[in-house]
């Protein structure tokens, strides 16, 4: 569900990106124009290879953006997300505190029955999240580097 609506937003082309922003064509056929000399066909399918590279970079960093804050997630519903070594003062309270946030206690508990196993299920529900934006991000990166 979560990751569907991540592809969606992966299909929406930034307008910086798209072939009707003039800055960013001039700037492919500038760097390209400096780079070989080259016929305009040829310049032109440079052009669509740069920015088919440039919208696989988008997409990492919005795959990245989107790991960071499952990350995030896992870490606060693990008890992770404070590390006493890292906090100057001493803390009034356990820094191993599992607190799963409201959205992913809302999807998650939505769809089951059984809240007696809360923690697992939120703990399973964002591995899977996880797991999902690590292997898009290895196929961006594939494709990218291809």
């Amino acid at each position: 569900m979560i990751v569907k609506e991540i592809n969606d937003q992966l299909e929406i082309i930034p307008n910086y990106l798209t072939k009707q922003n003039i800055a960013f064509k001039k700037l492919m056929h500038q760097a390209l124009s400096s780079i070989t000399k080259t016929t305009t066909e040829k310049l032109n399918s440079n052009t669509n290879k740069l920015r088919k590279i440039a919208i696989l970079i988008y997409k990492i960093m919005v795959i990245q953006t989107y790991q960071y804050l499952w990350k995030t997630y896992f870490k606060s519903g693990t008890g992770q997300f404070i590390i006493p070594s890292e906090t100057k003062q001493k803390l009034s309270y356990s820094a191993t505190l599992s607190i799963w946030p409201k959205e992913i206690k809302t999807i998650v508990l939505s769809n089951k029955k059984d809240k007696t196993n809360e923690n697992e299920i939120c703990l399973k529900f964002t591995n899977g999240q996880l797991n999902a934006l690590q292997h898009q991000l290895k196929q961006y990166q594939q494709e990218l580097n291809i």
